[in-house]
Formats: C-alpha cells, structure tokens, sequence
C-alpha cells in the first residue's frame, strides 16, 4: 500500500450469509534514524458461526465478542540509546464490541521509562478486582533509580546518592532499608553497609591491579593473594587466601604444580568458625577447625583417608576438633 505495508481481507460466507470477515493493514517506516512498524486488524464474527460457537465462545479466561479491532504500534529510535539499548517503545489497543479490552504501553523513549497493561479479564485471574499493572521506572545514570507500581504490597524502591561520597541510600516501599558507601583503588575494595544501628564494613585487597587485558587476567589468575577483612556491630570475618600455579595447557598427560592456602575466621551471632587449609602440590593438610551451629563439615575427594565430621555439642559454646591431617594418595 501507500504506506510501504500490506492490506489482506478474508471473507467467509455460507449460503450467502457472512460468517466472518478478517481485515489486516500494516505501515512501515525504516531509514537510518528509525524502524516503526504498524497494525491495524479487524475481525467480524457471526454469532452462528462454527468459530463463534466452538472457539470465542468458550473462552475461559478472555472475553467473548462479535466484534474486536486492533492497532498495534513498535518502534526503535536507531539514533538515541539508553545506557545499553536504543530507545523503543510498544504500543496498543483492542476493542471488543465498542469496549476497551486490553492496552499496553511500554517505552524508553521518555522518562520515565513506563510498563502499562489495562486488561481486566487477564488482570482479574491474577487477582480479583484488577484491572490495570502500572509500573515506572526513572534512571538519572550515577545519581539514582525509582521504580514506582500501582501493586498494594510492593509499591517499589528507590536507590540514590546521599551527597556524601559514593553513598547510597536504599528505599523499600517508601522505607529505609540500607544505606551504603564504597571505595574502590586498583587493588582494594570497601564499602560500609548501615541497616537501622547495625552497620559491616567489608575491605578486600588482592596484588596489583584489576586486570584490563588477557595477560594480566591470566598473572592474577596464576598468582594471588586475597585478603577479606569485614567488622561490623554484631559480625566481622578475617580471611586471606592465596594461591600459585603453573599455566594449565590442558593436557591431562602433562604434570601440574600448584599451591593454595586459605585462613578464615570469623563470628556472628549464629556461629563462629575458625578455619585453616593448606593445599600443597600433592598434599591436603587441615590444621585446625573450630565451630558452633554447624552440624557437619566433609572434604570429599578422592584419595582422601577419611572425611572430616564436626558434630554439634549443645552443651558447649565452642567445639573444638582434633588436629586432623588429610593425605592425598
């Protein structure tokens, strides 16, 4: 058609009589700026019709009609981009017998960012007596976001920057729920977490920096040192692990060397735990284990002499084990 689309009609009668008519037109614009592709689509049906009797009429969740028409609309800015995708939209309407059935909105193309479905018989078997989902979403990129529905238990969250620092503030429901702040270097990572008078403080650092290519992603693969220390009002946890391997060729034939060494301990108000491992080439050493709320510990692996078992003293705040050795054959 003149509006570089399509036009189909179908009609069908039976003794002369019209049993049904289905009316499909289409638009499309597509250049270097933007794609946009229309529908329009109308359907007549016959109350004494086979589809009517046997199909629309037995509808159990939709609504039954002699008459539904319908425009859809989607369209892609190829120009302007959001932070990942461009900005689009989809859009449309049915009418079923003079009625508004469904419509649907979502779109980037503005702020904000906006889901609406109206579509009571869809709607209403979720839960009894909706008739619209509305959901809006505003990103101001660095500063915050929001989400905002039209749900009554979930009414939707907002994260921002306080103004101080990297800090951010975490809204639930129109509720605090924890706020936050972080720094981060090229070999360190820490952030404070608040949650009402709780607060952790979590610090992790490693040797050098963040990899930005292949080849230092494979030297801080091969060779490390991790340090997590985290202190907080009613937890904190201290651990160090560190490894060194030589480069893997994938060949199951070819002997491999490495070594990893892992030391935690912490506490928190359920259970406190001190670990130590020591993995040697060849050689699995577990030098001393103590803890309370939890039930059993394994180290499955082949070769090994004998799982070990930490069992739950009730009568005992601390339990501590035997100095075990493990051996791989």
């Amino acid at each position: 058609n003149a509006k570089n689309g399509r036009d189909v009609s179908l009609l069908v009668k039976k003794g002369g009589v019209q049993m049904f008519k289905v009316t499909w037109s289409t638009e499309k614009v597509n250049n270097a700026n933007e794609f946009k592709f229309i529908l329009h689509d109308k359907l007549e049906v016959n109350p004494e019709s086979i589809l009517f009797k046997n199909i629309i009429s037995q509808y159990k969740f939709l609504t039954p009609f002699n008459t539904r028409s319908g425009e859809f609309e989607f369209y892609v800015n190829k120009v302007d981009k959001n932070v990942v995708l461009n900005k689009f939209y989809a859009k449309g309407v049915v009418m079923k017998d003079g009625n508004k059935a469904l419509e649907l909105l979502m779109t980037t193309n503005e702020q904000p960012y906006k889901f609406e479905l109206f579509a009571p018989a869809l709607l209403g078997n979720v839960k009894p007596g909706m008739t619209e989902a509305k959901i809006s979403v505003a990103h101001n990129p660095g500063q915050s976001l929001e989400m905002k529905t039209n749900f009554q238990k979930f009414t939707g969250f907002k994260i921002y920057k306080t103004g101080s620092g990297n800090e951010r503030k975490v809204e639930v429901n129109g509720k605090e729920l924890v706020m936050g702040d972080y720094t981060l270097t090229d070999n360190s990572f820490s952030t404070k977490l608040t949650v009402g008078a709780d607060y952790l403080e979590p610090k992790i650092t490693w040797e050098g920096k963040l990899p930005q290519n292949k080849a230092e992603a494979e030297a801080f693969m091969l060779k490390n040192n991790i340090v997590v220390k985290v202190t907080g009002s009613k937890r904190n946890l201290d651990l160090s692990l560190n490894w060194k391997m030589t480069k893997p060729d994938f060949n199951f034939g070819t002997p491999e060397n490495g070594k990893i060494s892992l030391n935690a301990k912490g506490h928190n108000p359920r259970w406190e735990t001190t670990l130590c491992l020591e993995m040697p080439p060849g050689r699995l050493k577990t030098r001393l284990l103590r803890s309370t709320g939890l039930d059993w510990l394994s180290l499955p692996k082949a070769g090994l002499q004998q799982p070990l078992l930490l069992k739950l003293h009730s009568t005992s705040k601390f339990c501590w084990t035997r100095l075990t050795s493990l051996e791989s054959s």
